[in-house]
């Protein structure tokens, strides 16, 4: 299938198919490729008979889902390939303004402010690597006690208060927001972003409403953050890639409250599936701890452990998809049939199917 009609973008003689720009398509097949990212990306890998290819999951976007593409596009410079001005399609938080009084996160911000966050979030973990592993050593000795003793409990609320636990407790030295709290804040903040006003508009008014509470958790997390003792230390950084104070708590909440949680939700959760379906694992790793009395340090001295880990990243991993825009004309290796290249002009949007990139069998 190739796309034919005016509203094109560049790269659309690439197998796929693509929409005008008056189509409820990009709200439908956004949701769809939102909660079914893998089945969806092979079906439509399928059907264009390539692994570089046009398709529509919300936006017009070239879609890349091999291994050697992933690696060529994630590696490029800046130069050739770079993050959007602005989202084009997700979980994007049209709240953010509410509960961040206009300071938007690393995760959404454009290019320039997006580097100075990310130099911001290096530093801050590096000034705190030495908590690091005090923090994670709680949940080792005492397990999840919100789940002790308990016939049932909510082990979703479980993992996400056990991933800010150590996260607050690494970065800001404070015990940090409930499972309970942080997992509705996560839920309230954020809605769907397509790439036409007709379906943006729909999406934005199917989305739920920030409630007060959600602005209030923010706001009493950004102050007690900015209350904190390592505070000091992350001001002074953050003048020094021209963040302000809050600039510089916003970033550093939204990391801690959110990309942690976040990889207890595309990861972790895969992790414990695996292992209840695959009972020989299980007890691999039983066997393994059984006894185990180190620190957190000392399980990098257990090999089946650490192999576990590697391949729960490789197949659950974040981020699932993420985008670039070609800032001039490139190439990706592997696009056409046979392996051939895929000549991508300036403007195109591309997008990385990392779940599917890494389970690519030509490499795993």
């Amino acid at each position: 299938m190739t796309g034919s009609d005016d509203h094109d973008p560049p790269g659309a003689t690439l197998p796929g198919t693509t929409y005008g720009p008056l189509s409820l398509k990009p709200l439908t097949e956004g949701l769809a490729f939102a909660e079914r990212t893998f089945a969806y990306t092979a079906d439509k890998r399928a059907a264009a008979g390539c692994p570089v290819f046009h398709a529509h999951p919300g936006v017009k976007s070239v879609l890349v889902t091999h291994h050697a593409g992933l690696d060529a596009v994630f590696h490029a410079p800046p130069e050739q390939l770079d993050r959007e001005a602005t989202p084009g399609f997700g979980a994007v938080s049209f709240q953010h303004e509410d509960l961040f009084d206009g300071t938007v996160p690393a995760l959404m911000t454009d290019r320039a402010d997006h580097r100075a966050a990310r130099t911001l979030i290096d530093r801050a973990m590096a000034l705190r690597d030495a908590a690091f592993v005090p923090a994670c050593q709680p949940l080792l000795d005492d397990g999840w006690p919100t789940l002790a003793g308990k016939d049932q409990a909510n082990f979703e609320e479980a993992m996400v208060g056990a991933a800010v636990a150590i996260s607050f407790r690494w970065l800001f030295d404070l015990d940090g927001p409930s499972g309970a709290s942080q997992l509705a804040w996560l839920r309230d903040s954020f809605g769907l972003r397509t790439d036409t006003r007709l379906t943006d508009w729909l999406a934005w008014a199917a989305s739920r409403r920030t409630k007060a509470a959600t602005i209030e958790h923010a706001h009493t997390w950004l102050a007690a953050i900015q209350a904190s003792e390592p505070f000091s230390a992350f001001r002074a950084e953050g003048e020094a890639v021209g963040l302000d104070d809050h600039a510089v708590a916003v970033q550093l909440f939204f990391a801690a409250g959110f990309n942690a949680a976040g990889g207890v939700y595309t990861t972790a959760f895969p992790a414990f599936a695996e292992l209840h379906h695959k009972p020989a694992v299980r007890q691999a790793l039983a066997n393994e701890l059984e006894g185990f009395s180190g620190t957190v340090d000392d399980l990098d001295t257990l090999p089946y452990l650490e192999a576990f880990l590697i391949e729960v990243q490789r197949l659950y991993g974040r981020p699932r998809q993420y985008y670039r825009t070609a800032v001039t004309d490139v190439e990706i290796p592997g696009g056409g049939p046979g392996g051939c290249p895929a000549h991508l002009p300036a403007g195109t949007r591309v997008g990385l199917v990392a779940v599917h990139a890494r389970q690519d069998p030509a490499v795993f």
